[in-house]
């Protein structure tokens, strides 16, 4: 009952938007990116507080589903959403995060300021961004009161590095089809693209 009650209330917030939902895991397919998925553990009574939770890169909305956190924090009176999974080194990224993240919150009437975010690996490294974010832009009631990270690759300086020394040996394996845009990587540094040459 409670899933079909997740999905019937974030389909009623987002009117025309396309949705579907399967074992549990509800998708806005309004948005293109790989993190258009999420899982909805919400408490009995109205949330207090709304923690997000980003699973390492290939992983799905259900990697939490084996940890008691969800169901630990939904006794406390918070919303735990669990998204599937991206690199987060695209806006694109993180502007679906941005978006899904924002209609559960306005579908579960989610308290400004009450938001923590956090993520696994490449999870940690959105949840970094996403603060990033939301200190320069408004995010609204989804804006983070705190984040952690755990494992996350937060060197980007260093993988950008190792990127261009894949294209320049002409490694097919590089992540290079286009630059992340991140504050932080070397293109943004110093206003020209850094080259290291081995």
């Amino acid at each position: 009952m409670a899933k079909k009650s997740i999905f019937i209330a974030v389909a009623l917030t987002l009117g025309a938007a396309s949705l579907h939902a399967q074992n549990g895991v509800t998708c806005i397919d309004k948005y293109s990116t790989s993190n258009n998925c999420c899982r909805v553990t919400k408490p009995d009574k109205a949330p207090r507080g709304f923690v997000v939770l980003l699973p390492y890169y290939g992983a799905d909305a259900n990697e939490f589903n084996s940890a008691r956190l969800p169901l630990l924090l939904a006794k406390q009176g918070i919303i735990t959403v669990a998204v599937s999974a991206a690199g987060y080194l695209f806006d694109d990224d993180l502007k679906t995060l941005q978006g899904v993240l924002s209609e559960v919150a306005q579908a579960n009437r989610i308290p400004p300021g009450k938001v923590v975010i956090g993520g696994i690996s490449a999870g940690g490294t959105g949840a970094a961004r996403f603060v990033e974010v939301c200190e320069t832009q408004d995010c609204g009631p989804i804006k983070p009161l705190a984040w952690f990270s755990v494992d996350a690759p937060l060197d980007f300086e260093r993988w950008w590095n190792s990127q261009l020394l894949n294209v320049q040996r002409g490694d097919p394996k590089s992540a290079l089809g286009r630059k992340p845009s991140h504050p932080r990587s070397p293109e943004n540094v110093d206003g020209r693209l850094a080259q290291r040459v081995p």
